[in-house]
């Protein structure tokens, strides 16, 4: 590959015959990347978020919404607590907050957190553009960004949920980007983008945002110290000093995040909230944890299934009872097929992992990119879970890369006339494939509001008058609880909701999920804790009207009790009233 390539700043668009600055090409993918999933949000309609990491990530986008870092501790806490949500020290999200802080701007400036997911969507684009420009040729690098676009980018759940990895894709794109044009030629400005590259990745994916980085790292480092063409006070002010200045500014603010939400400026929140609650090692090589031992029963419940993938638990694997450890090896082999099919299709997967061979005897810097995939995956596989598609994330940028190298090493690898023509035209037919095969295996209405115009009448009917009512259970609970709300913000004073399960009611489907107010919430989503603890709670909300819900089976009860403001109403008597369907 000749190098000078990626150092041009005017690009020859395909099928257009025009010439324009790099910068504009870059800027269009963004906007294009933002506008696709934006047109099948108001297609589709706005996600409210019903998955529990989803939910999670909601409560911090509504604290840094309100200009919080965190919150304090909700009296009763008991009562409120939720998965994946720490509540002491502080109450706030588990989670690295790049998701929630993008939520929470788009929120602030668009009026929805989907949108922040939008302008994330966007900055992928741009960013993977960018990234690669500086390792292939405009026209394949142009491919890949808009293969990127149409397939991760319409419905998947990185474009239309609160709990994808299009940041930590954008993240690595900035990083790889910067790390590239380095070797080409020394830059501030390359050394700065790669550095919050960098940042994006741990505050987005910590562990596998780190691991990537670690061989890239070390390259860079070396080829530092051996490289001979340029003296060392270039490599000092031009690498060395931004990347530090950038990095003390970036980590200074990340110790005081951690410092507000868990009192420890070098203790991450997740690590904090794993340490209460889940028993389940975070890597293979990893003790159980007998104090955590937090949470009502159902909690309990959720955190112990977390021992293993679920691919480990439902495919027959052979090995695994004998030798343990071979988890391991499954996972490795798992991560190597599961993210690149993810972002592609099997068809495509199958064209970049046959060019593969030739591709690297063509361009050595790609057996660099394959070192860093095959590491961090070995990392990952360590992990006692690593079935999600966005936990591998940060190596977006160098699938992509591999596709677009693919699809440049089959195409010239062609002959000139009508057999150019028919690969063209196989490489079109390819990409739409994965374009169309990725729709399928999007779920848009698992994430988009279901319809509740049948219930809605029963539910309101049951807050203003009083009267028990049954109904029928959604696709899941939350799509009931997120009209609940909507119903409650539009009738007079504040409520609180005492929540119940049956227990063979699925672990996974949560409501008790609260914003991060709860003192001025209109609406409180409470566990029931039995008679004691629920009239403790009671007691100190008592200007709310009590609503008993009940999930059991295919139904939902739900049970008005009334006020503690009326003078002949007690706390005691709503307890009473709440043991037969408690």
């Amino acid at each position: 590959m000749n190098i000078n390539l990626v150092s041009k700043r005017r690009i020859h668009l395909p099928f257009v015959g025009r010439y324009l600055h790099a910068y504009v090409v870059i800027l269009m993918a963004g906007i294009l990347g933002f506008l696709i999933p934006f047109l099948a949000g108001v297609i589709n309609g706005f996600p409210d978020g019903h998955v529990q990491d989803e939910l999670s990530n909601v409560l911090a986008a509504d604290t840094y919404t309100n200009f919080r870092i965190t919150n304090p501790t909700p009296a009763h806490h008991e009562s409120f607590e939720a998965p994946h949500v720490i509540v002491e020290p502080s109450y706030i999200s588990k989670y690295a907050p790049a998701q929630a802080a993008f939520m929470a701007v788009g929120k602030l400036l668009l009026g929805h957190y989907i949108f922040g997911v939008w302008i994330a969507c966007g900055l992928t684009a741009a960013s993977l553009l960018w990234m690669l420009l500086a390792w292939t040729r405009p026209t394949w690098a142009i491919a890949g960004t808009i293969l990127m676009i149409f397939t991760i980018g319409i419905n998947s759940y990185w474009a239309q949920s609160y709990w994808g990895g299009m940041l930590a894709a954008a993240g690595g794109s900035l990083f790889f980007g910067g790390f590239r044009r380095l070797f080409n030629r020394l830059s501030v400005g390359s050394t700065i983008w790669m550095t919050i590259g960098g940042i994006m990745l741990v505050n987005s994916r910590p562990f596998e945002g780190t691991v990537t980085m670690l061989i890239p790292l070390a390259v860079l480092a070396i080829w530092l110290i051996r490289n001979q063409k340029d003296e060392a006070y270039q490599k000092l002010l031009q690498v060395i000093l931004p990347a530090l200045v950038v990095s003390c500014f970036g980590f200074s603010l990340m110790g005081y995040q951690y410092y507000r939400v868990t009192g420890s400026p070098i203790k991450l929140p997740y690590s904090t909230h794993h340490a209460q609650y889940s028993p389940t090692p975070l890597f293979s090589f990893q003790q159980i944890t007998p104090s955590a031992d937090r949470g009502n029963d159902r909690l309990r419940r959720i955190y112990e299934t977390y021992t293993s993938p679920p691919i480990l638990e439902f495919v027959p694997l052979p090995g695994r009872e004998e030798y343990p450890s071979i988890d391991q090896l499954y996972g490795f082999v798992y991560l190597l097929i599961a993210l690149p099919l993810f972002l592609l299709s099997p068809f495509f997967l199958a064209l970049v992992y046959l060019c593969l061979p030739g591709m690297i005897m063509r361009n050595k810097w790609l057996v660099l990119m394959l070192g860093t995939v095959l590491f961090t995956f070995l990392m990952m596989s360590m992990g006692k879970w690593w079935d999600q598609y966005h936990y591998s994330a940060p190596l977006t940028a160098v699938v992509f890369l591999f596709a677009a190298e693919g699809i440049r090493y089959f195409y010239i690898s062609a002959h000139k006339g009508r057999e150019k023509r028919f690969i063209a035209f196989t490489l079109v037919a390819l990409a739409l494939s994965s374009i169309i095969f990725q729709q399928i295996l999007s779920y848009p209405q698992y994430y988009m509001q279901e319809d509740f115009t049948s219930n809605r009448e029963q539910i309101i009917s049951s807050l203003t008058t009083g009267e028990n009512v049954q109904i029928k259970v959604p696709t899941r609970a939350t799509f009931f609880k997120a009209e609940f709300e909507r119903i409650v913000d539009k009738l007079p004073g504040n409520y609180v909701a005492i929540v119940s399960y049956d227990t063979e009611y699925d672990i996974h489907d949560e409501i008790v999920f609260n914003r991060s107010n709860i003192e001025a919430s209109k609406m409180l989503w409470a566990h029931d804790l039995g008679k004691e603890k629920n009239s403790r709670m009671l007691e100190y909300y008592s200007n709310r009207k009590v609503v008993l819900i009940r999930l059991e089976g295919s139904s939902i009860t739900i049970k008005p009790l009334g006020t503690n403001e009326s003078p002949t109403w007690k706390t005691k008597d709503l307890v009473a009233a709440a043991c037969p369907l408690l």
